[in-house]
């Protein structure tokens, strides 16, 4: 059985193929060893990740934020050999998985647009340069967690207009006291900050005056082109391939600020799995 993981800081996708063939998928929440204790990891994936491996020697290809040295690695694959014991495990970035998925074994540039972004050129083997995304507080430009942030810094500063502050106020109950909670003293504010991506297609499909477009387009937009100049422009190649629902859900604005900025887009996918699936089984 080869059981392979993609884990973002907000879910992780499981499959598990067995010898006959057979596929099974399983969605947890996300795993992320910087935010999170070997402890607790062992306990989400006992609780909510039960295949049956009864009879068959378990191969685990685990790909996930967060899992960028040999230490934090360590946790996770300790955690998932605490409750599958016999499995040999290897664990390795969610941004290898990204450029497995997107480019198999071609050469390219290979990007992550989720909750946070990443980005890196990769040689069809390894990855060979890799700009540091340093976080949604630093860094993170394009992704869900820093177009979340600049919406609500602008929503809450009313830089936005009156039609989507009343769509807002029609979607969330939130006071500007909870927000600031949320972001300052609870755990994951990339992941709070990055729902509101879903409010900001919901607002691109339900607003009708020009301000309020112009303005969801220009955030996007912007934000996009940040991530193009401060991380894309440092590899050899004009051409990126994304995965992530960011970059899903945005393909019209991102492909935009590619333009802007010199590059054309390759692929675009939603989920990576399929193209791990691809590249495990090939």
């Amino acid at each position: 059985m080869i059981i392979i993981a993609d884990s973002g800081s907000t879910k992780t996708h499981w499959v598990a193929i067995s010898g006959n063939g057979t596929r099974t998928d399983i969605i947890s929440s996300g795993i992320n060893p910087y935010y999170q204790s070997q402890e607790d990891i062992t306990n989400d994936i006992r609780d909510n990740v039960k295949f049956n491996t009864s009879g068959e020697s378990v191969e685990v290809y685990f790909y996930g934020a967060g899992c960028a040295n040999d230490e934090k690695k360590a946790i996770v694959r300790d955690a998932i050999n605490a409750n599958y014991p016999t499995a040999a495990c290897h664990v390795e970035s969610d941004l290898t998985g990204a450029c497995r998925s997107l480019l198999q074994h071609n050469a390219g540039i290979a990007c992550i647009l989720g909750t946070g972004s990443n980005s890196c050129y990769y040689d069809g083997k390894d990855i060979v340069k890799n700009v540091s995304p340093l976080g949604f507080i630093i860094g993170d430009e394009g992704s869900g967690a820093v177009i979340g942030k600049t919406f609500i810094g602008d929503l809450l500063k009313k830089q936005t207009t009156a039609e989507i502050e009343e769509l807002f106020s029609k979607e969330y109950s939130y006071s500007a006291g909870d927000i600031v909670e949320a972001v300052y003293r609870k755990s994951f504010p990339n992941r709070f900050l990055a729902q509101f991506t879903k409010f900001i297609a919901y607002a691109l499909e339900n607003c009708h005056d020009e301000a309020s477009i112009r303005y969801i387009d220009n955030l996007l937009v912007t934000s996009f082109r940040a991530f193009f100049i401060r991380n894309v422009s440092q590899y050899d190649g004009t051409s990126a391939s994304f995965v992530g629902s960011v970059a899903h859900v945005f393909r019209k604005q991102l492909t935009q600020a590619a333009h802007d900025c010199g590059f054309t887009i390759g692929t675009i996918v939603q989920d990576p799995m399929e193209g791990l699936i691809a590249y495990h089984t090939a």
